[in-house]
């Protein structure tokens, strides 16, 4: 009988410990939802042309890179706008975009974000719009841009956007 108590024991032991195995591993096997980590950044915007001009400051995000395997869950794109704004003649304004997409991580992968940053000004057609593009920048290079100053100009009758 003793014998038949210490199976029984044994059996039941065995059981909870599979139970916990499974539901331990089933736990790893299933992907959560994206986790995004998001951050601010603002500009100086110096309107140095002598016209009246309207000023949309715009960053997109895109996947930069993927650390372990690749997801559909990152294949979100992100445009970060500060919308149409208006600018007098020699007018500064710091200019403050919310919610810029850095990364995303789930408990599989996770992933980065690079950015382009685009200012485009414009006065309704006198001018020609012109734009500056930062090109596609990489992981933390994003924050460089953080509190940049920029004068928008025009020459040969278009508009210039010089970062200093």
């Amino acid at each position: 009988m003793k014998r038949k108590n210490v199976s029984i024991i044994g059996a039941f032991v065995a059981l909870i410990g599979t139970v916990f195995f499974m539901s331990s591993c089933k736990g790893q096997a299933d992907e959560t939802e994206p986790v995004y980590k998001r951050t601010d950044i603002t500009f100086e915007l110096e309107n140095k042309s002598g016209v009246q001009c309207s000023v949309v400051v715009s960053i997109d995000a895109a996947i930069g890179s993927y650390n372990g395997s690749s997801t559909k869950s990152f294949t979100k794109e992100d445009t970060a706008t500060s919308g149409a704004i208006s600018f007098n003649a020699g007018e500064k304004k710091t200019v403050a975009l919310k919610d810029i997409l850095l990364s995303a991580t789930t408990n599989k992968a996770g992933c980065d974000y690079i950015h382009l940053i685009k200012i485009v000004a414009s006065d309704g057609g006198a001018h020609s719009s012109s734009d500056y593009s930062s090109g596609w920048l990489q992981k933390g290079d994003l924050k460089t841009f953080d509190n940049a100053h920029f004068d928008i100009k025009i020459t040969s009758n278009k508009f210039d956007i010089i970062k200093h």
